[in-house]
């Protein structure tokens, strides 16, 4: 079996709703072992994005064309986001300065290298 490939799907605006849906009810089955999911860094810094694109119809058209061209190749999910790094690392750079906050790595670093 080969690495599975890159589907995109446009805007859902249902998704805020499905995913603070998923959220709580990770927190009611896990709640002994669940942290507060929401404020984590890597989620803090998805919101953030998130914020940023809803705000900024152009940047978001930018990511939208970004995560479409690899997919429509067929890339598999690694190369994809390889190849969606640098746009995120400049918008998350963006909304951070907005805000006065400093520059930090889109990518964590693990004890075996990047995530991809």
């Amino acid at each position: 079996m080969g690495e599975p490939v890159v589907e995109t799907a446009e805007y859902d605006p249902r998704w805020p709703e499905r995913a603070a849906a998923a959220i709580a009810e990770s927190r009611d089955v896990l709640r002994e072992t669940l942290t507060d999911i929401t404020e984590s860094r890597p989620t803090r810094n998805q919101r953030l994005l998130r914020d940023h694109l809803r705000e900024h119809p152009r940047d978001a058209a930018r990511y939208a064309d970004l995560k479409r061209s690899p997919a429509a190749a067929g890339t598999v999910p690694a190369a994809c986001t390889r190849a969606k790094t640098e746009l995120v690392q400049e918008l998350s750079d963006q909304a951070r300065a907005r805000l006065g906050l400093p520059s930090v790595p889109v990518r964590e670093k693990t004890a075996h290298g990047p995530r991809p």
